[in-house]
C-alpha cells in the first residue's frame, strides 16, 4: 500500500471516527475508487460499512 492510500483511509477514518484496522486499510485499497465515487455521490453510510 502506498502512503497517500495510507493516508486518505487514515483521513477517512477520522472523519468517521473509526477505529483504524489493518482489515479496513486493505478494504480500502481494493475500494479506493468506489469509495471515492460514493463519497461524492452523498452516500456516506455506505463507505463506513465498506471500511469497518
Amino acid at each position: 500500500m502506498t502512503i497517500p492510500v495510507l493516508r486518505r483511509y487514515l483521513d477517512l477514518c477520522k472523519m468517521f471516527n473509526i477505529e483504524p484496522t489493518l482489515k479496513g486499510a486493505n478494504k480500502f485499497k481494493e475500494n479506493a475508487l468506489i469509495i471515492d465515487n460514493l463519497l461524492n455521490s452523498g452516500f456516506r453510510s455506505l463507505v463506513i460499512d465498506i471500511v469497518k
